[in-house]
């Protein structure tokens, strides 16, 4: 995953903002804002936005 795609999975899954993000996947904002920015996303973060995509999983309900 990279940052496109993990900006595309972020707004289809209509998170809030990217404290929300961080929240959810249990990372900090500064991690969450370096995904967004093109850092590297391990692949255990990238199958589980992926997972909650295909699912169409609502952000709130992953805590």
């Amino acid at each position: 995953m990279d940052a496109r795609e993990f900006n595309a999975v972020v707004e289809r899954l209509k998170f809030r903002n990217q404290e929300h993000v961080a929240e959810s996947i249990g990372v900090t904002l500064r991690t969450v804002n370096g995904y967004a920015n093109g850092g590297t996303i391990p692949e255990p973060v990238a199958r589980l936005l992926r997972l909650m995509d295909r699912l169409k999983v609502n952000p709130d309900s992953v805590r």
